[in-house]
């Protein structure tokens, strides 16, 4: 997306307003230079020795009341258009958002995320409001003063708007910040905030096997690479407008009318009465020139954030269907063929065949990297198959309602994420209408219900603000939002993972309620975990290399069991 047309459909919705904002802007430019000329004229008048012109002192008087109104008027409309754009913009992303695969946010950073969606689209909206209906204002003013003070005398004009000219002249034509460094400042900016994001979420961790210092050593120097970008791109800048920024100044232009008012008096080219309005109207001549640095860094602003939104809405969004399904529990599921790459020619799982039996568990075991997490993930969709076919009870799971899939099939994984809401609020996420007595029922079936009692406010402590958990408190809150839900298929990544040793018993009894009467796919990490299942998958390189039941396995003597001698590596922490 040019930066241009970039600007132009992110105005184009409010256009009508900022073309009003902007008309009521010039009547400013009239009423900010009127009271100038009136006292222009009055002291012109005084002079000569007539009468007080009493026309122009109310018309002074007037545009002095009445400018400031008509301002605010313009604003409220520009702000408004531009809290409407910011609105716009976010709206769209977080719609499109919804819809990219769930995947998409493991390789993205909250901190990046959260500075496009909010300091990044506020910045440019905020210039938007105020630099678009200024720009007609600053020009109309230049304008209307440079044609009264020409209407006094054309030539003193000319040598007074000299300067302003060059300065334009040189702002137009000034290279603008490499974009290198533009860049630049733009990735130290979004790692200092994820630098920031980091340093908040896992103080704890970091103090407890650290001792804060690669937290503060990653921040420190996050903090560093910013500063140094921020000063380059300022100097930058600095160079390349420092002569032309000094020539358009209020302070030389008032010091060059006075040196050249006094030459065009002292050879009579101009009456002393005639070089007030010249000492009264300098400074306004050069308004005009603010515009360009001003509508350049909009331009720059708009195409950054054009770039960065044109990244996030070139995610391609999940197809999603409109098909559902009777109500009912037995249901099969199949993987048919199923090939997924995450980047072409990087197969992860392939041409993988894979039946889930009404009721049963089964456990997939593997090394790391064999594909084992990222099985599990594409039947919830986080990513879509590249090849074959998901089916539920023979209905693909892209032709299914999302609403629908996600009521057909739970999952707990490893990383639980906690809102800051209360208690009940993160458990009646899996359905908002459940009320407090099932919130509490599946927290007692998944062993937390005690521990949320602990605490003075109970189920209404805020997490993170009245109420921490452990990794294993957190997995049980996970997994009693799964029992609350209750849906007929579960999809399980090695759910006692994070669970400390005090409990991972509780996280496996939970577990076992959550299961009953389930057709469940683990992901297991440990072997002792498979040993009941009615089918264990062993795969290697995205393949299924062996399956059966634990005894089955065993006695063929294969893989499987090669893996239950001492000293072997076990099914690996990721797959």
């Amino acid at each position: 997306m040019a930066a241009g047309s970039g600007l132009r459909n992110l105005l184009y919705p409010v256009r009508v307003r900022l073309l009003i904002s902007g008309a009521l802007q010039v009547f400013c430019a009239i009423g900010t230079v009127l009271p100038f000329i009136a006292i222009t004229e009055v002291t012109r008048e005084l002079l000569r020795g007539g009468v007080v012109p009493w026309g122009w002192v109310w018309a002074a008087v007037v545009a002095l009341v009445v400018t400031p109104l008509v301002h605010s008027c313009s604003f409220s409309l520009s702000f408004g258009a531009s809290r409407d754009i910011q609105y716009r913009i976010r709206r769209n992303l977080v719609d499109h958002l919804a819809r990219v695969p769930l995947g998409w946010f493991g390789g993205v950073t909250g901190g990046g995320l959260r500075k496009l969606v909010s300091s990044d689209v506020a910045a440019l909206t905020g210039l938007i409001g105020e630099a678009i209906p200024l720009a007609p204002r600053f020009a109309a003013v230049s304008i209307l003063a440079i044609s009264y003070l020409a209407w006094i005398d054309p030539l003193f004009t000319i040598v007074i708007a000299l300067p302003v000219v060059i300065a334009s002249v040189l702002l137009v034509h000034r290279p603008p910040v490499a974009n290198d460094l533009e860049r630049e400042y733009r990735r130290t900016a979004r790692g200092l905030s994820e630098r920031a994001t980091e340093l908040g979420q896992g103080m704890a961790v970091w103090k407890v096997f650290s001792g804060s210092r690669l937290a503060d050593d990653r921040f420190v120097d996050a903090i560093d690479q910013h500063t140094r970008s921020y000063l380059a791109t300022e100097r930058a800048r600095d160079r390349r407008g420092r002569l032309p920024l000094t020539l358009s100044s209020w302070s030389f232009i008032l010091v060059w009318t006075t040196v050249w008012g006094v030459v065009f008096v002292a050879t009579d080219l101009l009456v002393p009465a005639d070089l007030i309005p010249f000492l009264l109207m300098c400074w306004i001549v050069s308004r005009a020139v603010w515009l360009v640095p001003t509508l350049r860094t909009l331009v720059s602003r708009s195409r950054a954030l054009a770039e960065s939104l044109d990244r996030a809405f070139a995610t391609p969004e999940l197809p999603t269907g409109d098909r559902t399904l009777a109500a009912r529990r037995d249901i099969t599921i199949r993987f048919a063929g199923v090939t997924f790459e995450y980047n072409r020619g990087r197969t992860v799982i392939d041409e993988l065949d894979l039946e889930l039996a009404p009721g049963t568990v089964t456990a997939v075991v593997g090394p790391s990297g064999s594909g084992k997490s990222t099985l599990t993930r594409l039947l919830p969709r986080f990513w879509d198959v590249t090849g074959g076919a998901i089916t539920v009870d023979g209905v693909d799971i892209r032709r299914l309602d999302p609403a629908e899939l996600y009521r057909l099939i739970g999952f707990v994984f490893q990383d639980v994420r906690m809102l800051r809401r209360t208690v009940a609020d993160n458990i009646r996420l899996a359905d908002p209408t459940a009320s407090d007595e099932r919130v509490r029922a599946a927290a007692r079936a998944a062993r937390i219900h005690d521990r949320i009692l602990e605490e003075p406010l109970g189920y209404d402590a805020v997490i993170g603000e009245h109420v921490s958990f452990s990794g294993g408190e957190a997995q049980r809150i996970s997994i009693a939002r799964a029992i609350l839900a209750d849906p007929p298929v579960l999809v399980l990544d090695e759910a006692t993972s994070a669970a400390d040793p005090e409990s991972e018993s509780l996280v496996q009894d939970a577990i076992a309620a959550l299961s009953r009467d389930k057709t469940v796919l683990m992901v297991a990490h440990r072997l002792e975990t498979v040993v009941n299942a009615d089918a264990i998958v062993v795969m290697e390189s995205g393949r299924i290399v062996e399956r059966g039941t634990h005894t089955e396995l065993m006695n063929r003597g294969g893989r499987y069991a090669n893996m239950w001698r001492p000293g072997v590596a076990t099914t690996g922490a990721a797959g």
